[in-house]
């Protein structure tokens, strides 16, 4: 009897032989595949349904614990417009993203790739929340799901264009017949998200063992340099003795092959548990990405990914134009030079809120465009929150609508706050904010965004509703980023919240890291006035300039806004102020608005 089959997601790589298959049409609609150790039941939309080893339906349909693998917009399945299957592939698809399903005896094999979906989520594996336990195939001994991560909130594995996904279970117990799926982590790779399920008819090495990094600190950050411990807690899950080694590869965030290796030999019997401990030394400091490998005889398996930083104090912020204080201040001199030209309307009553619409002038010749809420009882004054938007032309939500609390939400791309979807230019990509004179600190579009920010935060203070001692800056991810702007620019802010900052190190993103989002062509003939230009609009510069108290988080698995270019900035911070290292969770989460109380209501 086969002990189990497992689903293992993982970064595909090279080419992948294709053994012939048929997909044969089901009276319900859909194919089921015939000619593989196992059949893969797909929906009339393109849904991968199910998974089906010795007559047993793993992804199954419906309530289930798995709810089955589907493109989709955002956070709902998107109608599919096109789905085509050949002898050996199936593809589905819309205008906004396309999904490969390459079946073969070893595995399904997945390349998704986006088309619109910038603000939304290419291919999505969903579990339900209610998914508490995990068991091992072959001891039957059951564990509580971790309550920490991404597993706590959202019981999702997400891949957007090769972004990091992260499910921090180990093993996902499916149904009593003791088949499960294993969850590891997966790695960005490329502007494609490639990866293979492979179901396996027999347990593979890593199954055997459960590998539970820890380290010294909960939160897997090291501030000191010297040597630090850090540790791997093994479980024998199988029903023998394990003879083996394990081995932790240590890779430099910015840097593409292993910085280090090392091995231990272990011995665990039936059910045993071993703590192996190693010693972090001679490492430059930064962020760390662990891989732990097991080895048994000529069996080699990857049991898990974890990712610590390492001597974090000693990284900071690369040196500053020596022109970038009085660069700023010129700035705002000519915005302050710039008519106001004030527009606003009222667009409806939420509760116990009026909401409108307004925009301003600014510099180069834009404008700056928003939503203001003010509570309607005007005799008495009110703390504010100016929310900053994250990237991309998109519509922008209206700030949080409360009865005490003034919100301005403003957008920083010379478009409108509220057109209608086709209006925005989805398919153009990095926004032309990005780019748009880059090669010229004068002329670049981010020097009106970053201005506009002052000016929207001196409308916000001048509102006779506000109370401008009590004014809270904040927003997430670019609004991260823009948020430790804005403190740094406009000093009277009473508390700023930077949920996982983007705008950190441009450098790194322009030189090293490249993200997708952030694809700046450059020569050899302009590169150096491009990263002469980005010198002055990275938020590490404006964190020394910051007086107000600070709270910052950070996902270690975040590769949108990787934790060594936030941590430079955080040290930068010299006001009071506060960080979230989350070292389990991507690029999300973050401080609540009320993690200001005491600071700002």
């Amino acid at each position: 009897m086969r002990w189990f089959m497992l689903l293992l997601l993982c970064v595909m790589g090279g080419a992948f032989a294709v053994e012939p298959i048929t997909l044969v049409a089901r009276p319900t609609g859909g194919w089921r595949t015939v000619g593989l150790p196992y059949a893969a039941r797909i929906s009339a939309q393109g849904h991968l349904e199910s998974l089906i080893v010795d007559g047993v339906d793993f992804l199954a349909p419906g309530d289930g614990p798995i709810r089955g693998f589907f493109i989709s917009d955002r956070e709902a399945p998107a109608p599919f417009t096109t789905v085509a299957a050949t002898d050996t592939t199936l593809t589905v698809g819309n205008d906004g993203a396309e999904a490969r399903l390459r079946f073969a005896a070893d595995g399904i094999h997945v390349t998704t790739r986006n088309l619109k979906y910038t603000d939304g989520h290419c291919f999505r594996l969903a579990v339900t929340k209610d998914l508490a336990r995990l068991k091992s195939p072959v001891t039957g001994l059951e564990h509580a799901l971790p309550v920490t991560g991404n597993v706590s909130e959202k019981m999702r594995l997400i891949a957007y264009n090769g972004a990091s996904l992260t499910l921090p279970g180990d093993y996902l117990y499916a149904g009593g017949n003791g088949y499960l799926v294993k969850l590891p982590w997966v790695l960005r790779e490329g502007p494609e998200a490639s990866y293979v399920i492979a179901v396996a008819a027999t347990p593979q090495v890593e199954d055997l063992l459960k590998v539970l990094p820890k380290a010294a600190f909960q939160d897997f950050t090291y501030w000191e340099g010297g040597a630090q411990p850090y540790y791997t807690e093994l479980t024998n899950m199988s029903p023998d003795i394990f003879r083996g080694a394990m081995v932790l590869a240590l890779r430099h965030y910015l840097k593409p092959a292993p910085t280090t290796e090392l091995r231990q030999s272990f011995v665990l019997g039936k059910g045993a548990t071993k703590l192996l401990t190693w010693k972090l030394a001679g490492l430059e400091p930064g962020l760390y990405i662990a891989e732990m490998r097991v080895e048994r005889k000529a069996e080699r398996g990857t049991c898990g990914f974890s990712r610590f930083v390492y001597h974090a104090g000693a990284l900071q912020p690369q040196t500053k134009p020596a022109d970038f204080d009085a660069f700023w201040a010129r700035t705002l001199e000519e915005q302050a030079k710039i008519p106001l030209d004030l527009r606003i309307a009222k667009v409806k009553e939420i509760g116990k809120s009026a909401l409108y619409k307004f925009d301003f002038a600014g510099l180069l010749g834009y404008r700056c465009y928003g939503y203001l809420s003010v509570p309607l009882d005007t005799t008495r004054t009110y703390p504010a929150v100016l929310v900053l938007p994250s990237s991309g032309l998109h519509a922008i939500a209206p700030p949080y609508v409360d009865d005490h609390t003034v919100g301005m939400a403003i957008n920083i791309s010379n478009v409108d706050v509220d057109l209608p979807n086709e209006q925005y230019d989805w398919r153009t990509w990095p926004a032309p904010y990005l780019v748009t004179g880059i090669l010229d600190k004068d002329h670049y579009s981010l020097r009106f965004s970053y201005a506009a920010m002052v000016r929207a935060a001196e409308l916000l203070a001048a509102r006779p509703e506000v109370d401008a001692e009590r004014m809270l800056v904040t927003g997430s991810s670019q609004g991260g980023g823009l948020t430790l702007i804005a403190a740094g620019l406009y000093p009277r802010f009473a508390a700023a919240i930077a949920n996982v900052p983007a705008l950190c190190r441009l450098d790194w993103n322009f030189e090293i890291i490249k993200p997708e989002y952030f694809p700046i062509g450059a020569t050899k003939g302009t590169q150096p006035m491009i990263s002469r230009t980005l010198n002055y609009y990275d938020a590490v510069h404006f964190a020394p300039r910051i007086t107000c108290p600070t709270w910052v988080s950070v996902g270690l698995f975040d590769d949108v806004t990787p934790a060594m270019n936030v941590f430079c900035a955080y040290n930068a911070i010299t006001a009071r102020k506060q960080m979230l290292v989350q070292p389990f969770t991507g690029h999300g989460g973050g401080w609540p608005r009320d993690a200001a109380k005491g600071v700002w209501p």
